[in-house]
């Protein structure tokens, strides 16, 4: 199991989430991303929440696109309910925009820093 779980809209943000997947393991901290790591035709609901269960940080890639996606919804819920248990694991939204917070993502990120790099520098990523 990874010790970072990659959280994020397939359609806007998987490429990004792949790049940061593979910086990560480059720099020698595990990570778990969905697009690279889960097999074609796997079942998410059975194979994703061992992965946020065993992870030390859930990484959230925001954007405005992130309420098209149930699956985020259901992966940062799961992350969630194990800060709620005091559980070690760190929520780390990281905006990649200026994201309009809406009901369910205030409400799971009220208390939590965001991390903001602009996507123009790259080196930063």
């Amino acid at each position: 199991m990874a010790d970072v779980f990659i959280s994020y809209h397939e359609k806007s943000a998987g490429e990004l989430a792949e790049q940061i997947a593979d910086a990560l393991d480059a720099a020698g901290i595990s990570s778990w991303c969905a697009r690279r790591d889960l097999p074609p035709g796997s079942n998410f609901a059975r194979d994703i929440p061992p992965q946020i269960d065993a992870c030390r940080v859930f990484l959230l890639i925001l954007n405005n696109n992130v309420y098209q996606s149930l699956d985020v919804e259901n992966e940062l819920g799961m992350a969630f309910e194990r800060l709620k248990k005091r559980e070690a694991i760190t929520i780390l939204p990281f905006e990649t925009e200026n994201v309009t917070r809406k009901e369910w993502l205030r409400y799971y990120l009220f208390h939590i820093q965001n991390v903001k790099i602009p996507l123009s520098d790259p080196e930063r990523i």
